[in-house]
Order: structure tokens, then sequence, then C-alpha cells
């Protein structure tokens, strides 16, 4: 069973996928607070699904709506229920044309699972930064082992809100020296959908800081600047 906040169909706005037209399954309950978070969940709104009802609910969905191109597991934090690999697995396998991620916040521990490379689904895992507002004993190594757990083609995100946030970003991605992976560089949005000034610093450090062995891109959180959730 999981713990389902809500079920939608939209435009993937983050990561190598974004423009998509994507299935979001939005699942409930985050152990963390981030500042810049801009999914307040209320408890009253979350239902309890089985994995069959939720793999029915978004094959509904994908019938209705042939130009879907990805299903996304977001949140909350999706690594905070047990069942959500086995959901991954089961939409892999019902869904094998359709990209599949799940966007996990870095924190919650990433299973070393041993993922076939095709088909399969991929973690979209967040660095949290300073600014984030996150302060957990250890969040630096716990960062770098679940990173370990990461495999080829996995992505790895960093919302920057200055430049204290990218040089820490930045040392964790040199200290974990994963070349295969892909690094999405994000300014930070403010409450009210303002992105912040990081904005102008990103492009030239992008371009003149990033080891040229790392696969690193700026990208904007394109669904706040359409107006879609």
């Amino acid at each position: 069973m999981l713990k389902v906040d809500e079920i939608f169909l939209s435009i993937q706005g983050e990561s190598t996928l974004a423009g998509l037209p994507t299935v979001f399954v939005r699942l409930y309950g985050c152990p963390l607070n981030c500042i810049y978070c801009d999914q307040p969940q209320q408890e009253e709104n979350a239902r309890e699904m089985s994995i069959e009802d939720l793999i029915e609910e978004v094959s509904n969905l994908i019938k209705e709506t042939p130009s879907i191109k990805s299903i996304c597991i977001t949140g909350g934090e999706p690594l905070a229920q047990k069942d959500t690999i086995e959901f991954a697995k089961q939409l892999v396998n019902k869904f094998p044309y359709l990209e599949t991620c799940i966007e996990t916040n870095g924190v919650s521990k990433l299973p070393n699972n041993g993922r076939p490379w095709k088909p399969t689904y991929k973690f979209i895992m967040d660095i949290k930064c300073p600014s984030s507002g996150v302060r957990i004993k250890d969040l630096r190594q716990i960062t770098l082992d679940n990173m370990k757990n990461l495999q080829m083609g996995d992505e790895v995100k960093c919302v920057i809100g200055g430049e204290e946030d990218f040089e820490y970003a930045l040392s964790i991605i040199k200290e974990a020296n994963r070349e295969d992976l892909v690094y999405l560089f994000s300014p930070m949005f403010y409450a009210d959908n303002k992105i912040c000034k990081t904005a102008e610093l990103l492009p030239e450090r992008l371009c003149t800081k990033i080891p040229p062995n790392f696969m690193a891109r700026l990208q904007i959180q394109m669904h706040k600047i359409v107006g879609v959730k």
C-alpha cells in the first residue's frame, strides 16, 4: 500500500525529461522541511492505495492521453514509503516504452538494488545545499553514501540559492567522482515563484568551474514559468 496525495497529468518541468507530457504520482509525506518547498500537503487529502489500483489509475490516464511520454513518482518523499520501489518496478514492466523516474530528496536511504539498465526507472536525487534549510547530522556523508547507490544515467539535482550553495554542491560532486551521472543546477525560486538572483551567476559558474569530465547543465523549473503544477 502507498499513501498518495494526488495523481495528475502535466508537463515535466525538471530534469533531462523537462517538457515531456507526464503522469505524476505524488506520494504523501516528507521528513524534511525545505525552505523552498512548493508542495505543502494536507493529510486529509491523502489516500491509501494498493499498487494494483495505482497501476490501473495510471493506465487509465495513459489511455485517455496517448501523448504521455513519462511517469514520475514524486512527493513528498517517495522513498519514505517501503512499497515505492516495487511500484516503480511494476510501472516499468507495464509501460516499458515510457520513461519512469523517482524524485528523491537525497536524505532518505537510496537502495542499491542492482537495477538492469534497459528498461528501468531512474532516480533524480537532490543534493540539499545550505540554503535549503535542511539541518541533519552527517548530511554530507548521507548524500555521498546515497550517490554511491545511483546508477549510470541517474540524475542529481542541486537547487542553488547563492555562491555558498554552488561551492557546496560542487565539492560533493568532486568527492563522489561519479562521471556517469547527470548534474542539474537549478536557481532557487522563492515562495511567490520569483526566481532568485542566482540565475545570473549559474551560467558563468557552469562554464568555468565544472570539471570537463562531468555532465552538468543549467535547468529552470519550467512548470513554474508556464504556471502549471
